[in-house]
């Protein structure tokens, strides 16, 4: 038996787990500027985030990205990820030119 073979029989022979109901309404409150309150867990978490601070990217790193992006012309006219319901400053962020979207 290849290493294929048995890496797709391990695939078909792998369960579910069940979808976390809570996880899932709490990301559709999100997705729809619903959530107001941070539970314990995500304020420790957020808090633990603050205290990181970012490591600092090598010189050369930089050099190397930069080339690789320097002749890519970027689309900066259109939505990258679309808003289905923006709130803060809408204009600035779900605008896409004109003022339909705006409150």
């Amino acid at each position: 038996m290849s290493h294929q073979t048995t890496f797709e029989a391990e695939l078909r022979n792998m369960q579910v787990d069940p979808l976390d109901q809570d996880l899932l309404a709490r990301l559709e409150a999100a997705a729809n500027g619903k959530l107001t309150e941070l539970s314990p867990e995500e304020l420790r978490f957020e808090k633990l985030l603050g205290q990181i601070l970012p490591t600092t990217l090598d010189v050369e790193l930089l050099k190397n990205l930069e080339v690789i992006v320097q002749n890519i012309s970027f689309p900066s006219n259109e939505k990258i990820v679309v808003f289905s319901r923006c709130r803060i400053n809408r204009r600035s962020i779900c605008s896409t030119g004109s003022d339909k979207n705006s409150s």
